[in-house]
């Protein structure tokens, strides 16, 4: 599991980026706080991360804060809540907005 990644911002999305980490850039989905987070290309960012492991794909889902990352599991523990479905709420809405 990548519990988290330390990296260099190489490219920014509008609900994602890649982060570069010891020579290997990282597409990582990311939530709306942790989009905000992420100002320039270039600098280094710290993010919390949970990969999705699929029989066909590897998937990273990045967050700003413990708080994110608990929600984002709690929503895919919900029957039919998957990993992009998690990550539409949390791209779209704070973690406040959520549990308001």
């Amino acid at each position: 599991m990548i519990a988290s990644i330390r990296g260099k911002l190489i490219f920014k999305g509008k609900n994602d980026a890649v982060l570069e980490a010891a020579g290997v850039g990282y597409h990582v989905f990311l939530s709306r706080t942790a989009t905000e987070l992420l100002v320039n290309i270039g600098e280094e960012y710290h993010l919390l991360t949970y990969l999705d492991v699929k029989e066909n794909s590897l998937q990273l889902f990045g967050f700003s804060d413990s708080r994110e990352k608990e929600i984002y599991r709690l929503l895919i523990s919900v029957s039919g809540i998957g990993p992009k479905i998690a990550h539409s709420f949390l791209a779209n809405f704070t973690f406040e907005e959520i549990i308001g």
